[in-house]
């Protein structure tokens, strides 16, 4: 269940993700069904059994940074 999301990076402390816009980052609502978060979770299970408690969310990073 893709729905426009990218792993950019990820090793053992990192993962990095690109959305399509549109997409929450986490679910807002009871109803939302799909995010970013549900979609690493669903990639990456083990995730839940050590979620860490410094979790650094990004809302942008643009290419062309001067």
């Amino acid at each position: 269940m893709n729905k426009e999301i990218k792993i950019i990076y990820n090793d053992d402390s990192i993962l990095i993700l690109s959305k399509a816009s549109g997409i929450p980052s986490a679910p807002l609502k009871s109803l939302e069904e799909f995010s970013a978060l549900s979609y690493a979770c669903e990639k990456f299970p083990e995730i839940l059994n050590d979620i860490p408690t410094d979790i650094i969310e990004i809302d942008r990073i643009k290419k062309d940074i001067e």
